[in-house]
């Protein structure tokens, strides 16, 4: 597997694990006018706003994505979008995304990454190691260079 920087060209097949997330949980399609625009374009509305948007391949097909960009101050990164195809989930993709999202914010010295478990449809309840519960329903982990400095050896 390999994580790699996203571009234009992976959108397409961006918006077809977050179609495929969805369909599976019944929901609708991809609002690319309304809550999911930031699918149009993920370097105008990541890269712009201090953040990065990642992808996970397999033999040269995308089977995960994650996005996160600079959240309500500038040491909060806010992790957006964290999503795996159905049929590549338990084999760690999800973590080692996480860990290279975790490296780039410690990078640019941002103290946290919080993420909004309702957002990735995860139970608020059980927060993805290494995050913990923090105030308003969201998961916070805190960013130390030396406990993330794996997430660039992939």
């Amino acid at each position: 597997m390999q994580i790699r920087v996203a571009n234009r060209q992976d959108e397409p097949a961006i918006r077809a694990i977050v179609n495929e997330c969805r369909k599976q949980r019944g929901e609708p399609e991809v609002d690319l006018k309304g809550a999911d625009s930031d699918l149009n374009n993920v370097e105008e509305h990541y890269f712009w706003f201090d953040g990065i948007f990642l992808v996970a391949e397999e033999e040269g097909v995308i089977i995960g994505l994650i996005g996160a960009r600079r959240g309500n101050s500038e040491e909060t990164l806010d992790l957006r979008r964290l999503a795996v195809s159905p049929a590549s989930r338990g084999k760690g993709v999800a973590r080692d995304l996480i860990d290279h999202v975790l490296y780039f914010a410690a990078n640019l010295d941002y103290k946290q990454v919080q993420m909004d478990p309702a957002r990735q449809h995860l139970d608020k309840q059980k927060p993805l190691r290494p995050f913990q519960l923090g105030s308003a329903g969201t998961w916070v982990c805190p960013v130390k260079v030396e406990q993330h400095a794996r997430g660039c050896a992939h």
